[in-house]
């Protein structure tokens, strides 16, 4: 199978991401400049929506024999959450906390895969236009749903079906195909300014953003406006990452076409959902009832969490690695 390098990327990102965001979880309050952990962690809310992105590049577009697609879903998505489900419970015994998490992002992505043919058979037979059309919709429903929530407006406009998981899923089938007019650099150059700005309005305000994550019954997903732009953003600053010939950003391209390199970022993108609920039960488990109550500075707490989280990043992927090279374990171990 040919790998596409900017996904792969784009994985490797997204589940460090998510790491930081839950290791940073244990010292919420602490604050560095004034404001505090649970607000800076914005900055890394992109993650989920990008594992969610990343499926709609692979998803659509292609025959899908729904026996055989449904069989391969079943075993990569729900195997391994029974798996891990019952590491966690065997794991309670020795944990001084409850390190069996609900993996609600795993039930997201079966529920996202179970919908894929169909909204498949939709993107098949669109054309440019429609597929524009479906962005522009779920960009305005992220504007209009946000503020009546807000400000408590009784809106009666039904938007609802361009808002949910599967419109993240398109918007990355979308920006994969998408070509624009500007060089690779340009592109890069906008799409971290625009990510830049987005992440220092959302620390801004966090506690509008924490409201909106219940905007769509328990979906969990931020749906508003600077979300979809978050994520959206930095999608295209790896994608066109690997498009760069010159400059720094060439040069970063480069770097991540070392050999080395290349095959360490492909093998956590492989592992990455097996990472996901690994780090979950030793974050869950482990280190907040080992962390709780100790305190360090605002600049010792960023420091810990940074170290924390690496460390974390490279024990979760070791394990998924080494449970990917067991007979019959491999199936359910998330290592793909």
């Amino acid at each position: 199978m040919n790998r596409i390098k900017y996904l792969d990327t784009l994985k490797f990102v997204a589940i460090f991401a998510i790491i930081i965001v839950h290791v940073s979880g244990i010292w919420s309050n602490t604050e560095i400049l004034n404001y505090k952990i649970h607000n800076l962690k914005e900055i890394f809310r992109f993650s989920i929506y990008m594992f969610i992105m990343v499926t709609g590049c692979l998803a659509f577009n292609k025959e899908i024999e729904l026996s055989k697609y449904l069989n391969k879903k079943f075993v990569r998505i729900l195997l391994p959450v029974i798996f891990f489900t019952i590491v966690a419970i065997l794991l309670s015994v020795y944990s001084p906390s409850q390190p069996l998490s609900k993996f609600w992002y795993c039930w997201m992505a079966l529920g996202i895969a179970l919908a894929i043919p169909v909204v498949n058979v939709f993107i098949q037979h669109a054309k440019s236009k429609e597929l524009d059309y479906f962005i522009v919709m779920f960009l305005i429903a992220s504007i209009i749903y946000p503020l009546a929530y807000k400000f408590n407006i009784q809106i009666a406009l039904d938007l609802n079906f361009f808002l949910g998981a599967m419109s993240y899923v398109i918007l990355g089938y979308y920006l994969s195909k998408k070509e624009f007019n500007l060089s690779a650099n340009k592109i890069i150059l906008i799409s971290l300014i625009v990510f830049i700005i987005v992440s220092v309005y959302k620390i801004m305000n966090y506690e509008t953003f924490y409201l909106y994550d219940n905007l769509m019954l328990t979906s969990k997903l931020s749906l508003s406006f600077p979300q979809v732009i978050q994520a959206a953003s930095l999608f295209l600053v790896v994608k066109y990452t690997y498009e760069a010939k010159t400059g720094i950003f060439g040069g970063i391209r480069r770097f991540l076409e070392i050999d080395i390199i290349n095959k360490f970022i492909v093998s956590i993108a492989r592992a990455s959902y097996g990472m996901y609920m690994v780090h979950l039960i030793i974050v869950r488990g482990f280190l907040e009832a080992y962390f709780k109550g100790v305190h360090y500075s605002g600049t010792m707490t960023a420091l810990v969490i940074l170290g924390i989280s690496t460390l974390l990043m490279i024990g979760s992927w070791l394990i998924v690695l080494i449970l990917g090279q067991i007979p019959y374990v491999k199936l359910v171990s998330g290592y793909y």
